[in-house]
Parts: C-alpha cells; sequence; structure tokens
C-alpha cells in the first residue's frame, strides 16, 4: 500500500491528537506525606491536571496525633475523602493544627490543561497537521492532460515548486489559524472563566458590563469597586441599591475599610450586612440603612479619599472606621520610598494612575489574544495592574521589602489620614465610630514585628478617638478566636462576621448612635 503525503499527515494529527489525549488521562495525581513530631500528615488527590475550572477531583487524606483539621476551612475528621470542584485561583487546602499548637497548611497544586501553552501548541500542530492533509488531498493531485486520462503534466521547474509550497504552507497556516479560531472561541464560551472571557473573547463594552470586572477607576480615590461585578449595586457598593438624595427618615451608616469590610463571603453574610440586620431586629421603629463602603487593597489614604470625595455624597449619619493590615504592610518598603522626601508624598509606591489606555483597542481576534496575552506581548485586560499606571518615582515596592522594615517606618499617614478623615466628618455633620483592628491570633503566617505594627495600630485609633471624643469600640480583644469562624487569618467567614456584627450593633446602640 503507497502512503501518500496527505495520509501521512493524517496519520501524524492523529497520533498527536491521541498523545495529547493520553497525556490528559494519565496525569498523575498529587502525593504528599510528611511527619511533624509524633504527628503524620498524609495528603493526596486523583489529579493535578484537570480540563478547566469547575472541573471535581478527589481529595483524600489521613493525618494523626493532631489537635485539629480543617479542609478549605471547614472541620474535618481525621481520615476522609472530599470531591474538589476547582474555583479560580483555588486549591484543595489542608490546615493541619499540631499539639503543640502549631498550625501548618498544606495546600495540593492544580493544573488546567485549557490554560497551558504545551497543550495549546499541540493543538496547534495537530491542527495544521490535519488542515494540511486536507489541502494536499483537495489540490496535490497531479493534473491530466485535456483528452488525455492517462497522461500527466510536465513536472514543474524548481522555481515553481518552490512558489507552489510556499503558497501551500501560507495556505494551511491560514486554515489552520481560522480552526483554532472557531476552536478558542466556542472553548472560551462555553467553558471558560468570567476572567478568560474577558482577556479573550469579550469587547470593550462587554468587559464593563461583565459580572467579574471588580474594580473601577476613581477620580481622586485612584479606583473603586465597580457596579458590574456582581452582588455590588449601581454605586461600586456591595449589597442593596442606595438611594441618592437619602430619603428622608432614613438612618444611613456607612463602614469603610478593605476587603475586611467588604467581605470574603456572600453578600448577605458580610460583616455590614448582618450589622443592618441586627440593628433592624433591634429597632424595628426605625429605618436604619447600612452601606458596605469597604473596597479590597484599600489603605487609609485611599479611605480618607473615598469618605471625603464619594462616600459623603451618601449623605451618611454614621461613619465607621475599620482598618489596619493593609497600611501595616505599606510599611514594610525601604524607608527611603516610604517617607515623602519624594514624588509620591508619602504614598505608597505601589499606588496606580488607574487608566484604560494600557488597552485602548482589543482585538476581536480570541487567538490573536490568548497568543499575544499568553506571551506576555500586551496587558490582560482581566489584570487590574494592566489597567494603569504605575507611578515612577524611583520606589520599588518589592525591592527591599521586608517586615523588618515596619519599625524604620512609623505610622505617621496612617495616623494622619484617620485624624483627616474625622476631621471631615466633623465638619460634615457625620458622627463617627472608631474601632481596633481583629484577626485570629493564633496563626503562623505573620511575623512579630507585623504583629507589633497591629498594636501600634491599634493604639493609634484609641488615641484619635480619646483626643477627638469620637466613639470607640476596642474591638480586638472581643474578636472570636475560634479557628472556624475565619475565611483565613484576618478574613471573617459568615458566622464571623455575625459575631462581628453583634459586637458592633451593640456599641452603637450603648453610644446612641442610632435610635
Amino acid at each position: 500500500m503507497r502512503l501518500t503525503l496527505h495520509g501521512l499527515l493524517f496519520a501524524l494529527a492523529a497520533l498527536l491528537t491521541a498523545g495529547l489525549a493520553v497525556q490528559f488521562m494519565t496525569a498523575p495525581g498529587y502525593s504528599l506525606e510528611t511527619r511533624y513530631g509524633d504527628s503524620t500528615v498524609a495528603l493526596r488527590t486523583s489529579r493535578i491536571l484537570v480540563f478547566q475550572v469547575g472541573d471535581c477531583i478527589d481529595v483524600e487524606w489521613h493525618v494523626a496525633g493532631i489537635s485539629a483539621v480543617y479542609f478549605n476551612e471547614a472541620p474535618a475528621v481525621g481520615e476522609q475523602v472530599e470531591r474538589y470542584c476547582t474555583v479560580a485561583g483555588g486549591e484543595p487546602t489542608l490546615s493541619v493544627t499540631f499539639p503543640d499548637g502549631v498550625t501548618q497548611e498544606f495546600a495540593a497544586p492544580i493544573r488546567y490543561w485549557i490554560e497551558a501553552p504545551e497543550s495549546w501548541a499541540g493543538v496547534f500542530a495537530a491542527a495544521a497537521l490535519l488542515v494540511g492533509g486536507i489541502v494536499v488531498a483537495l489540490i496535490g493531485q497531479p493534473r491530466r492532460a485535456a483528452g488525455d486520462p492517462g497522461a500527466g503534466t510536465r513536472p514543474a521547474g524548481r522555481s515553481a515548486r518552490l512558489l507552489q509550497g510556499v503558497g501551500l504552507l501560507v495556505v494551511i497556516l491560514i486554515l489552520t489559524a481560522a480552526v483554532l479560531e472557531i476552536v478558542l472561541r466556542l472553548a472560551f464560551s462555553a467553558f471558560g472563566t468570567d476572567e478568560q472571557k474577558i482577556s479573550y473573547l469579550y469587547s470593550r463594552a462587554e468587559i464593563d458590563a461583565a459580572s467579574a470586572a471588580s474594580t473601577l477607576p476613581l477620580p481622586g480615590i485612584d479606583y473603586s469597586m465597580s457596579p458590574f461585578r456582581a452582588g455590588n449595586n449601581d454605586l461600586g457598593y456591595r449589597g442593596d441599591d442606595v438611594a441618592v438624595p437619602k430619603p428622608e427618615g432614613v438612618q444611613r451608616i456607612v463602614v469603610l475599610g478593605a476587603s475586611e469590610v467588604y467581605g470574603f463571603t456572600p453578600p448577605d453574610q458580610t460583616f455590614p450586612a448582618q450589622l443592618q440586620r441586627i440593628l433592624r431586629e433591634r429597632l424595628p421603629e426605625s429605618q436604619i440603612e447600612v452601606v458596605n463602603g469597604g473596597v479590597i487593597g484599600y489603605t487609609s489614604w485611599q479611605i480618607f479619599s473615598s469618605f471625603a470625595l464619594h462616600a459623603l455624597e451618601l449623605e451618611p449619619d454614621l461613619a465607621i472606621f475599620y482598618l489596619g493590615r493593609n497600611d501595616v504592610e505599606r510599611r514594610e518598603i525601604a524607608p527611603d520610598c516610604y517617607w515623602g522626601a519624594n514624588a509620591l508624598l508619602g504614598l505608597d509606591p505601589a499606588a496606580r494612575i488607574s487608566t484604560d489606555l494600557a488597552f485602548r483597542e482589543l482585538s476581536p481576534s480570541v487567538l490573536y489574544r490568548f497568543v499575544s496575552i499568553s506571551l506576555g506581548l500586551e496587558p490582560d485586560p482581566a489584570d487590574f495592574e494592566s489597567r494603569s499606571t504605575v507611578i515612577d518615582v524611583g520606589c520599588d515596592r518589592g525591592e527591599g521589602l521586608s517586615s523588618e522594615n515596619i519599625p524604620l517606618n512609623p505610622p505617621v499617614y496612617f495616623r494622619r489620614n484617620i485624624e483627616n478623615a474625622v476631621a471631615i466628618a466633623r465638619a460634615q455633620g457625620v458622627e463617627v465610630l472608631l474601632a481596633t483592628w481583629a484577626y485570629w491570633e493564633a496563626t503562623e503566617e505573620p511575623t512579630d514585628l507585623w504583629r507589633d505594627g497591629i498594636v501600634e495600630h491599634n493604639d493609634i485609633v484609641r488615641a484619635i478617638a480619646e483626643e477627638n471624643g469620637t466613639a470607640f469600640l476596642d474591638y480586638a480583644p472581643l474578636a472570636p478566636q475560634d479557628r472556624a469562624l475565619w475565611s483565613d487569618y484576618y478574613h471573617p467567614n459568615g458566622e464571623g462576621s455575625r459575631i462581628q456584627a453583634e459586637i458592633f450593633a451593640d456599641a452603637v446602640l450603648a453610644a446612641g448612635l442610632v435610635r
């Protein structure tokens, strides 16, 4: 049997496709076995490689000689098999507390076939071979002379053959690109995450309307939460819509802070949402409204700016400020960058001028965007940092970043920003409640210097409240310390947020801030 060129190409395409399928189906699982003193931990997964976000794997663990074990923040038993369905940016994580109180986390790695460059390189090669075989089969047969079925044409010269080969290659590449464009568009449309659709599929208008578009550039504030993100209202605040101007008779509370206020829970389980529910239950005759003014990543200067330029439009009767952690981490930069003797004037070197200029035009081609973004040739529209311009004053927050710098960078800006926020609130007739910041203190993650920084910031909040005669809640010693009430060491889960809301409701009512 004579092997034709197109038959060879078809066979190679089939072999390569089969190889990709075998690679995916035979991908091994993850296995970990370790000891800590007399304790043992064994963690296994059925697979490391999954096709896409949302696919599920089996996670098995066996631990012995331990005090407590949690699987993805949920209490668990020492020997168990759990079905884990993947989420964007997440991994199945086992948190083990040993008898001496030390807690360690063991995360099983997850890789997505649909995002692996080598997978798409194989797909591209297989598609090229398949398209090449089809093209050769259609146009590669020798032409017959008219009236002579058995006669072939005269062999082409070297130049003609070269031109034919180049033309054939161009046709194959164009058809291959067309096939991959269709395959990628269908794949991301049917199986892609919101972030992948923003990166590779959506137009600018669709990106603005996408629920996963998390932030919105704002003049003077840097950024805020986007009104297009699921769970946010038309003003970008998390929760129900807020009427502006404020309806008569409504007592409006705005809670300002970072992600600890915004909440890593469903919208109705955040600390502000549950504070509103509790206050309404206790004062059923009053019209109390609590607005979640938390924004992920905010520091005190952004909270101050947001309050002055944004939140005051809501006509709040009471502003609750709950912050601390992000400002401590900003003090980890090199002292030369921290001090205001440069163009930043004391602002964080990670601050950005939020703009969409970085990707003014988006290609309609899914294939082009997938390749160019994957190779780093153009910014990813799903990445907030790529939508911003870093302020370049010779300071890089990543250089020399260390908790050793915290004592070298006194919290002058933290104090100044809170004092300014209190002063503006006073000038606008808004009551203020300041509160100390809390975290799960048994965690092993932060350093002692970080912990000292939190204490220092809480002391500043306490001093500002005393100096200005504002309402104050020393929440840090009252915060629950049960690991089961925290999503991580500083974000409470839904039940932890309920307890926090109860404590804040007691303080608000005791101070007569609502009635």
